[in-house]
């Protein structure tokens, strides 16, 4: 048995048992990941992939695609199962997706998954050295249509979003409105910078669509700059996701118009179910 661990995790004693255990019926085991803060603690007791887990009862074999659940902070596979599918692929030379493909081929091969929620890992609280956010999108980009064009199957072109093409640029974190529904408000490190945006967007089609989000994009002090570098770069479909208090200004509209901006999502939410 493999067990595929990521380096800044740290585990229970009983990890590896329950990994072991859980082989006397499957071929691929995966186990939770919990994230803990600077104080190593828990941030929140729950997986991220939770919501499939209880599509299925957690039974994750019964699902549609087994294997877009498989991450490689903690899993384990049988070497005999590893070998048959040639392992990791070398064919990805950029950031993500190569777990998912190693899953995609043990799925095709008819191996079995299993969930055992009692071999958890936990994510120690670390900067990332991926400093440049947007090159660690459209790098996942390429990886995913490499993914979709080695097997030409429709599945991983929508599960990944590529027949969409859409790219969200989060370009704030800030925001004139205090709305305490805000889902937004905890998007804290995530933000893409105009510096970002000139070096990163040459690897995505320019049949993409780029939304400018946040936060309210409209406060960013570089956004009309961010706007230009954009359309500069070949992009014709831009839009804007925004609280609309912006556009109530005349001038503003009109530069964002002569700037080639024609597209406009604007929310207005409610605090409680019936006014919303």
């Amino acid at each position: 048995i493999l067990i595929f661990l990521d380096a800044d995790m740290v585990v229970q004693e009983d990890f590896i048992n329950e990994h072991i255990k859980s082989h006397e019926n499957s071929d691929i085991v995966l186990g939770l990941r919990y994230d803990l803060d600077k104080k190593r603690k828990v941030v929140d007791q729950k997986d991220k992939r939770e919501s499939y887990f209880i599509i299925c009862d957690d039974q994750i074999n019964n699902l549609v695609a087994p294997w877009v659940l498989l991450y490689s902070h903690n899993f384990s596979v049988s070497k005999e199962a590893f070998d048959y599918v040639a392992g990791f692929s070398i064919y990805f030379d950029r950031w993500g997706v190569e777990d998912q493909e190693l899953g995609y081929k043990l799925f095709k091969e008819g191996f079995r998954f299993s969930l055992n929620k009692k071999a958890i890992a936990y994510h120690q609280y670390h900067v990332t050295e991926y400093v440049n956010k947007l090159e660690k999108k459209t790098n996942l980009i390429v990886n995913c249509k490499k993914f979709y064009e080695k097997y030409n199957d429709s599945y991983i072109l929508k599960f990944f979003g590529l027949d969409k093409k859409v790219l969200r640029l989060e370009i704030t974190d800030k925001c004139n409105n205090r709305c305490e529904i805000c889902s937004n408000i905890e998007k804290k490190g995530s933000i893409i910078t105009k510096k970002e945006i000139e070096g990163s967007l040459d690897l995505i089609d320019r049949d993409w669509k780029i939304i400018l989000t946040g936060g309210e994009p409209t406060i960013n002090s570089d956004f009309f700059e961010i706007i230009d570098i954009i359309k500069e770069k070949g992009f014709e479909n831009v839009e804007i996701e925004t609280n609309g208090r912006a556009l109530s200004y005349n001038s503003f509209c009109k530069k964002c118009i002569l700037g080639g901006i024609y597209d406009y999502s604007v929310y207005v939410f409610g605090h409680n179910e019936e006014i919303h």
